[in-house]
């Protein structure tokens, strides 16, 4: 019974964060005409910018993981990568709430919406684990959120990156150079769009959105980025009346606009029987490994 209060409360944020947020228009003006340079003398290391709303950030308890992998590998999860890192923040601000891990820490169980819940870095990190390459993910996240929590307007038909998201990818990079790295930002991975997907009108703007967020993040950080999306899936569980079709077809456009866009399939990612809104263990994991598989396969 405590374990399913949890959930319920969890599903009751989500959903009135996606009534809220996904409503709101307000993004503030920003200039795109800045591009950064992160590199240096230090030893090269690769970097994965995690991006989204709540199945970007985890929703699913450590401890179901269990029932999926060996023993051995569950322990591996709980004691943590220790060569693959993690700096992260968890965007509740419109409660007036955050959380972050304020430093980089070795990736494990413990790093979704609380600390007994994973989000999809666990799962980018064991294939890179696998393939003894080392990464460094940056993850900004917020839960229920619609894209203009990322976004802001740049005019009155383009966009950019939101102010805090840049700020935070900003920072992390400099602390990376600042631990003797040379950062090189290998892939963007977005698990969002759900909020989005509630609204005719949200769903319908989603795409000219989702482009400019592309195009500023390869101006300013580097033109060889790869993006990895992910489509929506169930929604209609939820919300019988939703439309994302929109979105879908919207990250299918842009997927195939350009060579280093890609989309990962999300057949046979399950949600939850008790919280229809967030994948369970099982698929949070495959979520992850997805990402990770699509830019080892694309980018090295």
């Amino acid at each position: 019974m405590k374990r399913f209060s949890k959930m319920f409360k969890m599903f009751i944020i989500f959903v009135g964060l996606v009534v809220i947020l996904s409503c709101s228009n307000q993004v503030q003006d920003i200039s795109s005409d800045i591009t950064y340079d992160f590199s240096s003398d230090g030893e090269p290391i690769d970097v994965i910018i995690l991006a989204g709303q709540s199945n970007a950030t985890g929703c699913c308890f450590s401890e179901d993981l269990r029932e999926y992998v060996s023993p051995e590998d569950f322990e591996l999860f709980t004691n943590g990568f220790e060569n693959q890192k993690i700096i992260w923040y968890l965007d509740w601000s419109f409660y007036g709430m955050s959380s972050e891990s304020g430093n980089f820490t070795n990736v494990k169980l413990g790093q979704g919406a609380g600390i007994d819940f994973f989000g999809p870095e666990l799962g980018i990190s064991y294939v890179f684990n696998k393939s003894k390459k080392n990464i460094i993910i940056i993850k900004y996240t917020s839960p229920g959120s619609g894209i203009n929590r990322f976004v802001s307007k740049e005019t009155i038909t383009s966009f950019v990156m939101n102010a805090s998201f840049e700020e935070y990818i900003v920072q992390s990079l400099q602390e990376i150079v600042s631990r003797g790295y040379s950062p090189s930002i290998k892939g963007f991975c977005w698990m969002q769009g759900e909020a989005d997907s509630c609204y005719y009108e949200a769903s319908m703007e989603y795409e000219n959105k989702e482009r400019g967020l592309i195009e500023d993040i390869r101006k300013k950080f580097g033109r060889e980025i790869a993006f990895i999306d992910a489509k929506v899936t169930d929604l209609n569980l939820l919300l019988p009346i939703c439309y994302q079709f929109n979105v879908n077809n919207a990250k299918v456009n842009i997927s195939n606009e350009e060579n280093q866009n890609f989309i990962i399939d999300s057949v046979n990612l399950n949600k939850k029987i008790d919280d229809v809104a967030h994948y369970d263990a099982r698929s949070q994991f495959e979520l992850g490994k997805r990402f990770g598989e699509m830019i080892l396969n694309k980018c090295y």
